[in-house]
């Protein structure tokens, strides 16, 4: 059983359910927690208190609750927590005590609770990570949560009891003002991960810092901001040097200090790393490595004039590449080649212009699974621009401008997503999409299509599930344009300038369930087409359409009054007319069954 009573200015806790599990009874008014307050609750294991105004813990407040383990008592101005307050709660696997104006960890009184796993005391009042040493005991403890307290110096001997309480522990130290940690004061410590985001307010604080973490083994440490607003201009190419002396996995840094020109080693020190998240780095004048066991590199807003083909060839192990929201535009001047882990690349955003995609640009690359080109200017395709690409299941180039599309993909034969929304493309070529008998997935609305290229433009998509041709102008299709399609399930066709719905009725549509026809220039359905819609329907889009509410389409009006659990948006339904508004087709035709 689950309650929710927030926000209802409650005084006491209501009967509840002796079988509730679940209770957020946050921003209420308890001012105090004493031992009759709740009703004896044995099954509940998630209690949130949140912002209930509580002052005071009473000893044997927690008795009839005792087997919760989530306990939330963020932002309560709790004055003080006794020997026995918490302690009564055996099972409790995470607490919660966010802004509740605590000095010290150690005036939790929390030395019993040695199944807990997870400690939060952020936005308090805290003026040193010192810890207890009885978590020594809580063999299960994973997460210590320090942020946006008060703590400016880590000494040697707050961090002691980290070297005991084994190797799978995750420190949240972000928004602290430190100013200094004592060197040696990671030595031998093994952590899962540590999070120093805005921990420190300078390019010399951070040298200083980082050096001082020398001996420290970490699974993933995050430095740097949150966002991009702050801009630290430094002239020491070495400010990063600290980290030669931490041996962690995955790094995430947002780096946003702006560096003046020349070389500069900021990946000198992640040589080893097997993840790394750089954001708003200055790389375009950075000295490359030979990582050793990448397995994922993020490279976002960092003002590169051209994507490093040439440095990062050659990456062996590298399995995930993204580039993404480069400040200038890029290009390739390079091929980026001999990578055979590489399954994923995403390029996008990134303002590129291409000539001769895309085998010439990304060779040797047996495993690329997912290439994401999306949100550039303009990318020129060659005849077979997938040639050696083999693996490709997802492709994805919307909103870029794309040339030379009678290209030739017949060798995609796992390829399952295809986006090319709004790339300008003029289909002339009907059997564009041959071979793709995997596809499962493909948009291509705000494009432009000649002829009777409809005609055998999806014949061999006999598995898709999801098309969109949206916006594209249209003013009609075939009645076999849609016949192989036996597993699709969701066409959207809105934005068009549809009149009939007749090619809905080939019996090869009958998976269909989910059919937007909205802001086309639909008035009527004819009957015979309304009887033989797919079985399946349960979602029809009508929307925006200048419906014809004469009598004469009486038939079709009552077919839209009775299939209303079908019907999407039917308050826009409209009826066409002459006036300067247009009414729903529902309130229309209620009047005048009633006049």
């Amino acid at each position: 059983m689950r309650y929710v009573c927030a926000g209802k200015n409650l005084s006491y806790i209501p009967a509840l359910h002796p079988k509730t599990e679940y209770l957020d009874f946050s921003f209420n008014n308890l001012a105090s927690l004493h031992q009759n307050l709740f009703p004896k609750l044995v099954d509940l294991q998630f209690l949130d208190l949140t912002r209930c105004r509580i002052q005071h813990i009473a000893g044997n407040a927690f008795n009839n609750v005792r087997n919760v383990r989530t306990l939330v008592l963020t932002g309560n101005p709790i004055e003080h927590i006794g020997n026995k307050d918490l302690n009564t709660l055996h099972e409790l696997q995470k607490l919660v005590l966010v802004d509740t104006g605590l000095l010290s960890i150690e005036d939790l009184h929390i030395n019993y609770l040695n199944k807990l796993q997870e400690l939060n005391v952020g936005a308090n009042q805290l003026l040193s990570m010192q810890i207890p040493s009885y978590l020594i005991n809580f063999t299960d403890f994973r997460i210590l949560d320090l942020h946006a307290n008060n703590i400016t110096v880590i000494r040697a001997d707050d961090t002691a009891v980290l070297r005991q309480i084994g190797k799978n522990i995750t420190v949240i130290l972000n928004r602290n003002p430190i100013i200094h940690i004592d060197p040696g004061a990671f030595q031998n410590i093994t952590l899962r991960k540590l999070d120093l985001r805005e921990t420190f307010i300078s390019t010399e604080v951070t040298k200083d810092c980082l050096n001082a973490l020398s001996g420290l083994n970490v699974g993933n440490i995050l430095i740097g901001h949150f966002g991009r607003k702050h801009k630290i201009l430094t002239l020491d190419f070495y400010f990063l040097q600290g980290l030669c002396g931490i041996k962690f996995q995955e790094i995430y840094f947002h780096i946003v200090e702006r560096t003046p020109t020349g070389k500069n080693n900021l990946l000198l020190c992640m040589i080893n790393a097997t993840k790394i998240s750089l954001i708003d780095g200055e790389l375009k004048d950075t000295e490359w490595v030979q990582f050793k066991q990448i397995k994922e590199l993020y490279l976002a807003g960092s003002r590169l004039e051209n994507i490093p083909s040439r440095q990062l060839s050659n990456q062996y192990t590298l399995q995930k590449l993204t580039i993404t929201e480069n400040i200038h535009p890029v290009a390739f001047f390079d091929l980026m080649i001999n990578m055979p882990l590489l399954q994923y690349i995403d390029i996008s955003k990134n303002q590129l212009l291409l000539r001769g995609c895309c085998h010439t640009i990304f060779k040797f690359m047996p495993k690329l699974q997912h290439l994401n080109m999306s949100l550039n200017s303009e990318i020129q395709f060659l005849y077979k621009p997938f040639q050696g690409l083999d693996s490709l299941q997802v492709l994805d180039f919307h909103h870029t401008k794309l040339k030379s599309v009678n290209f030739n993909m017949e060798n995609l034969k796992d390829l399952m997503y295809l986006d090319m929304s709004y790339s300008r493309i003029i289909f002339t070529h009907e059997f564009i999409f041959k071979g793709l008998g995997n596809l499962r997935v493909l948009k291509i609305p705000g494009n432009y299509f000649q002829g009777d290229v409809f005609l055998h433009m999806f014949v061999d998509l006999k598995r898709l599930e999801i098309l969109d041709i949206s916006s594209c102008g249209i003013d009609s299709f075939l009645w076999k344009s849609f016949g192989n399609l036996k597993e699709l399930r969701h066409l959207t066709l809105s934005g068009n300038t549809l009149t009939a719905i007749d090619f809905v009725t080939n019996p090869g549509l009958a998976a269909l369930s989910w059919m937007d026809l909205s802001q086309n220039q639909i008035s009527h359905i004819a009957v015979h087409v309304l009887h033989n819609l797919p079985k399946n329907l349960t979602t029809f889009d009508l929307s925006n359409n200048p419906i014809d509410c004469s009598c004469s389409q009486s038939d079709f009006i009552m077919w839209i009054m009775t299939h209303k659990n079908i019907i999407k948006n039917h308050h826009n339904v409209l009826c066409k007319t002459s006036s300067p508004e247009s009414s729903p087709v529902m309130k229309t035709f209620g009047n005048f069954t009633h006049s």
